[in-house]
Order: structure tokens, then sequence, then C-alpha cells
């Protein structure tokens, strides 16, 4: 566990999605509309419930626009799977009449059929909307054919991000570094993420080693700067935080002030490690009061290992 006296987010590498707000602040919403998944991740916690209720959906996006004192919203849905929801369309329809300047960021597995890709390319083609797409090929039974929608997104101007999950199954490996190099060639090259580090990457790090070595500079990577408690200063990227685990307990955290996590029943979640304990921090639909103060300001970390706001700015 890495226990930092100093910390520097640096400039990534790479490109992350299509819009931006330019030099002006935003606020960051992952929005979960579903607790089912299609997919059986090994390492995913939300693969078992349910879609959350319609009503309660719009409802609770509603009051955390009105809540926060912000106009820029990056709105990032998250899993489960979106697109398992009967509603996904709708929702993602409703977010973009809601009165802010809304970027939407939809990540997906991309297990859908390309004609209802073709349908989020009709409908929002006008709007801010990006498509995050993740790689698993466990679950990817026709490698060409999710190439072939990637392709489709791209061409229309909606490409984001495409994570990669470097999976640790040893009957996968070969695979997934074949089909990765296709996706590693331009033009996504430097939207493309590795994913590896809490993957058990320790069993993995042989097998990808050289892979990563030889195609792979130029991905998109984040990259901070920690000053150790021996006060030696290291650059680690993402994949090194998940893997070795650090924790901020104690520091001040822009979650709250800047981020936050919403669920379409209202619960809300500060972080990825509140998200994972037994209770959420609160329910907008429910107190809407509380949900106002925890948007709008810092939150001192009580948790000890950070799960993935390593890229929100930290004080100690």
């Amino acid at each position: 566990m890495i226990h930092p006296t100093k910390y520097k987010i640096l400039e990534s590498t790479g490109i992350q999605g299509i819009y931006d707000f330019g030099n002006e602040e935003f606020y960051e919403i992952t929005f979960r509309i579903t607790d089912y998944c299609n997919y059986d991740c090994s390492y995913c916690h939300w693969k078992y419930g349910n879609h959350y209720n319609f009503d309660d959906i719009k409802a609770s996006i509603t009051k955390a626009i009105e809540n926060i004192n912000h106009n820029n919203f990056r709105i990032y849905f998250h899993g489960g799977e979106a697109t398992t929801h009967p509603k996904c369309r709708d929702i993602i329809d409703y977010v973009f009449t809601l009165d802010a300047n809304i970027i939407v960021e939809f990540q997906t597995n991309l297990s859908v059929g390309k004609k209802y890709i073709q349908t989020l390319i009709d409908r929002y083609k006008d709007q801010k909307f990006e498509v995050n797409v993740s790689y698993h090929h466990k679950f990817v039974k026709d490698f060409k054919n999710l190439k072939e929608k990637i392709d489709l997104i791209y061409n229309n101007g909606m490409l984001g991000k495409i994570d990669i999950m470097l999976e640790h199954d040893i009957n996968h490996v070969n695979n997934i570094i074949k089909n990765s190099k296709d996706l590693l060639q331009e033009p996504y090259k430097n939207k493309i993420e590795l994913i590896h580090g809490f993957i058990d990457f320790e069993n993995t790090t042989n097998m990808y080693q050289l892979f990563i070595n030889e195609y792979c500079k130029g991905v998109y990577e984040e990259n901070y700067e920690i000053t150790h408690e021996d006060g030696i200063k290291k650059i680690h990227d993402t994949n090194d935080l998940y893997q070795d685990g650090i924790s901020f307990q104690g520091w001040k955290c822009a979650v709250g002030k800047k981020y936050i996590i919403l669920n379409g029943n209202g619960d809300f979640y500060m972080c990825a490690s509140n998200s994972l304990d037994t209770k959420p921090a609160g329910n907008i639909l429910k107190n809407t009061i509380l949900f106002k103060i925890k948007a709008n300001n810092y939150t001192k970390c009580k948790w000890n290992c950070c799960k993935g706001e390593f890229y929100i700015e930290k004080y100690k």
C-alpha cells in the first residue's frame, strides 16, 4: 500500500473523449441506471442486479442537476451495462432536456447490435455524446463484429475511448494480444487504455509485458507524481495504483466538490470506495438537503484504499 506524502496529477498521454468544457470548471456524475450486466467479469461488482425505475431515474438526475452548484456537467453512464436497461435511450433523451450544459460519456461493452448503435448515432449526432467501449475478450464471440461496431461509432464521430481489459486467464491471453494489435492501429491507438491493475496483474506481467513494450507506446494513460514516505518521488500510472493500492485516508478529496456517484434509485456515493460499503452516503430522493451539502463540498477521506478516483484532486 502506498502512503504518499505528496501527490501531483500529471498530464495524460493519448486522448480521452471528444468534448470538453475548455478552461471552465465542470462537475462529473457517474450515473448508474442499472445494476445488471450481461457479462460476468470476475473483477466487477455490478452484474447480478436489477434495472432502476424509469421515473426514479429521471427524478434522481433532475434533483442532482438542480442541487449542484455548477452549470457544466459530464454525466458518465456506467455499469452495470446501461444498454440492457429497456429505457436506456429514453433516459439519455431526458438527460439532454435538463437545463445545463451537458456532455454524456456512455460506457458500454458494445454487446448490442449494429441497429441499436445506429439509433444512438441518429438520436445524438447533434448532442455532446461520446461512447467509451470496453473490450472483454472472454465474452466476445465475434471480434470482427465488435471491430465493425467500433468502426461505425468512430466513423460517425462518437468514439471517446476503448478500454482493453487485459484479463489474466491463460486460455485467453494470446487472443487478447492478437485482437488488441488490431485495435492498436491508427486511428485508435491514442484512444486506447490498457486496464489490468485490478485484474490480478501479478499473474499476467510476464505474459503481457513484451506486448505492452512493443505495441503500446502512445496509448491513453493517466500519470501521477507521488512522493513516498521515504522521500523518493516516483511516476505512477493508474494501473500501478490499482495494483499496489494507495491510501489518502485523512486527506481532503474533491469528491463531492467536483464528483459524485448517483444510482437511479436516488442512492448516492462519494466515490468508488464508498460504493463498496454496505450503505450509501445518502439518498437524494429522500434527503435532498443532505445531498446538496455533500455534493458541493470537499470530502475528508475515511477509506484506507482509493478505488479509482485517482484523477480527482487530493490535499493533505
